[in-house]
């Protein structure tokens, strides 16, 4: 079978399309039917891309929560890691030609935190990898901005515990 192609496999009342996922759906209703049933009744209605989308901004986010100790690293470190950081950091960017360009996007679209400016300063071409997996959940047109937001609010606030 093709990775495209789809086959019904009856998993609630009534029969459901599950394509690459028979297998996982399989083992999840042998493991807890009850639970792969609810699973199934969450995402009904939701579009593959939905789907797609909300996993993606969960593992995104729960590199959010990096934001929280960056602060608290650059407090505790003694001046001299700093300074040594510092070198580190320099040659980071002039590897990757002192470029931020996701970093830029992000500000453009005016979705920066200040608080992710340690990870910047603790590892510039990283932090600019990881803006560019937001940069392409901001525009990708699955969501909206206002969506985006309250999904991350959710998933920002299950990770930090807030």
């Amino acid at each position: 079978m093709s990775s495209t192609s789809k086959r019904v496999t009856t998993t609630t009342d009534r029969p459901r399309e599950t394509g690459p996922w028979d297998s996982a759906l399989a083992q999840l209703q042998k493991w807890d039917p009850e639970w792969a049933k609810t699973c199934l009744t969450m995402t009904e209605g939701a579009t593959r891309d939905e789907i797609l989308m909300v996993l993606k901004m969960a593992s995104i986010l729960s590199i959010h929560s990096c934001a929280l100790g960056g602060p608290i690293v650059l407090e505790e470190a003694s001046e001299a890691s700093l300074d040594a950081a510092g070198v580190g950091r320099a040659k980071r960017l002039k590897k990757a030609g002192e470029r931020t360009p996701a970093i830029d996007k992000m500000r453009a679209l005016k979705q920066w935190n200040d608080s992710w400016d340690p990870l910047v300063a603790l590892a510039p071409v990283w932090a600019d990898q990881f803006m560019a997996a937001d940069v392409a959940i901001y525009t990708s047109g699955v969501f909206s901005t206002k969506e985006i937001e309250l999904i991350s609010i959710a998933l920002d606030a299950s990770y930090t515990h807030m």
